[in-house]
C-alpha cells in the first residue's frame, strides 16, 4: 500500500514490481505535504523506500514489515515545525535507515526488530526536536544520533541483541538523552554533549563485556547511570565545565569498572557498586568538589583523587579483601575512608593545609 498526497509543488514517484523487489521513491516541494509507503507482504524481500520533503508540515509514515530483507529507507524534511518520520522495520536482515531533519519541533521514530545488520542514522538540526528508536532480538545493531540546536532530546533502546552500539551527539543548550540496553553482549554506548544544561541518562542490565562511556563540556550537566546484573562491563565519564553532578551505580556485578573524571568546579560524584572484582576510580580537578564512594562486596578497589580547593571525598567498602586510596592536594579538604571487614587495606595522603582525614577499619 502506497498513498501520497501533497499541497502545493510536488512530485511523487512510486515504483512497485514484484513484492520481492519493491521500491518507493517520494520527493515533494510546498506546505501541507504527507507520504505514506507500507511494504507488508509477508514475501517481500529488497524493499526501498526515499522520501524528501521541503517546505511546512510535511508527514512521512512508512512500514517494512513481515520477513522483510534488505531494506532501506532513507527520508530527508526540511522546515519548521512540521515534520514527523516514523519508520517500522522488522523481520529482516541488513535494514538501513537514514532520517535528516531540520527545523523545530521535528519527530523521529523507529522501530527495528528480528534483524540482522540495521542502522539507524538520525540528524536533527533545530529546536525542540525528539527521537526514539528501539532495536530488539537482533545483531550487530548500530544507532547514530546527531541533534544540534536547543532542548532537544531523545531516547536509544536495544534489548537482547549483541555487538550493538549507540553513539549520539548533542550539541546545544538543555538537551536530553537517555538510553539503555538489556540483556546485551559487547555494546557500546557512547553520548557526547556539548553545551549548558545537558543531561544523560543511561542503564544497562543483564548483559555482559559493555562498555557505556558518556563526555559532557560546558556547565551544569548532569549524567546518570546504572548498570545492574552485569559482567565485565566499564561506565566512563567525562566532565569538563562547572556544576556537573554524575551519579552511577552498578549493582550485582562482577569485574566491572567505573571512571570518573570532572575538571572544573563545584562538582559532584556519587558512585555505589555492589558484586566482586569491582573497579571505581574517581578524579576531580577543581573547587568544591564532593564525592561519595561505595562499595560492596569482595575483593573491591577504590580510587579517588582530588585536585583544587574545598574538596570532600568518602569512600565505604563492606565486606572483604577490599582496597582503597584517597589522595586530595590542595587547601580545606575533608577525607574519611570506613572499612567495615577485615582483610582490607586503606591509604590516605593530603598535601596541603586545613585538610581533615579520618580513616576506620
Amino acid at each position: 500500500m502506497k498513498t501520497y498526497a501533497s499541497i502545493a509543488a510536488a512530485v511523487a514517484i512510486a515504483i512497485s514490481g514484484h513484492a520481492a523487489a519493491n521500491t518507493t521513491i517520494v520527493i515533494q516541494n510546498g506546505n501541507g505535504n504527507t507520504a505514506t509507503s507500507n511494504q507488508n507482504d509477508p514475501s517481500t524481500s529488497s524493499n526501498f523506500a526515499i522520501f524528501t520533503q521541503t517546505g511546512d508540515n510535511n508527514s512521512s509514515t512508512t512500514a517494512q514489515t513481515i520477513n522483510s530483507t534488505n531494506s532501506v529507507i532513507n527520508s530527508t524534511q526540511i522546515g519548521d515545525n512540521n515534520t514527523v518520520a516514523s519508520i517500522d522495520q522488522e523481520n529482516s536482515a541488513t535494514s538501513v535507515i537514514t532520517v535528516v531533519q531540520n527545523g523545530q519541533t521535528n519527530l523521529f521514530n523507529a522501530i527495528q526488530q528480528n534483524t540482522t545488520t540495521s542502522t539507524s542514522t538520525t540528524t536533527q538540526n533545530g529546536t525542540s526536536n525528539r527521537f526514539a528508536i528501539v532495536q530488539g532480538d537482533s545483531n550487530f545493531d548500530n544507532i547514530v544520533v546527531t541533534q544540534a540546536g536547543n532542548s532537544n532530546g531523545g531516547t536509544m533502546i536495544q534489548a537482547f541483541t549483541s555487538n550493538a552500539s549507540q553513539f549520539i551527539t548533542q550539541l546545544g543548550t538543555s538537551n536530553l538523552t537517555g538510553g539503555s540496553q538489556r540483556s546485551e553482549t559487547s555494546g557500546v554506548v557512547t553520548i557526547f554533549q556539548d553545551g549548558t544544561t545537558n543531561r544523560a541518562f543511561f542503564g544497562n542490565g543483564s548483559g555482559s563485556e559493555n562498555d557505556q562511556n558518556t563526555t559532557q563540556l560546558g556547565l551544569s550537566n548532569t549524567s546518570s547511570t546504572r548498570q545492574f546484573t552485569t559482567l565485565n562491563n566499564t561506565s566512563n565519564l567525562l566532565q569538563n565545565g562547572d556544576s556537573n553532578v554524575a551519579d552511577i551505580a552498578q549493582d550485582f556485578g562482577s569485574n566491572t569498572s567505573i571512571e570518573v573524571m570532572q575538571l572544573g568546579t563545584t562538582n559532584m560524584v556519587m558512585t555505589f557498586q555492589s558484586g566482586s572484582t569491582n573497579e571505581a576510580e574517581l578524579e576531580q580537578d577543581g573547587l568544591s568538589n564532593t564525592a561519595d564512594l561505595s562499595q560492596d562486596g569482595d575483593l573491591l578497589v577504590a580510587f579517588m583523587e582530588q585536585v583544587g580547593d574545598s574538596n570532600g571525598a568518602t569512600i565505604t567498602q563492606t565486606s572483604t579483601m577490599n582496597t582503597a586510596s584517597a589522595m586530595q592536594m590542595g587547601t580545606t579538604n575533608t577525607h574519611d575512608t570506613t572499612q567495615a571487614t577485615s582483610g582490607s587495606s586503606a591509604t590516605a595522603t593530603q598535601v596541603g593545609t586545613s585538610n581533615v582525614g579520618t580513616i576506620l577499619q
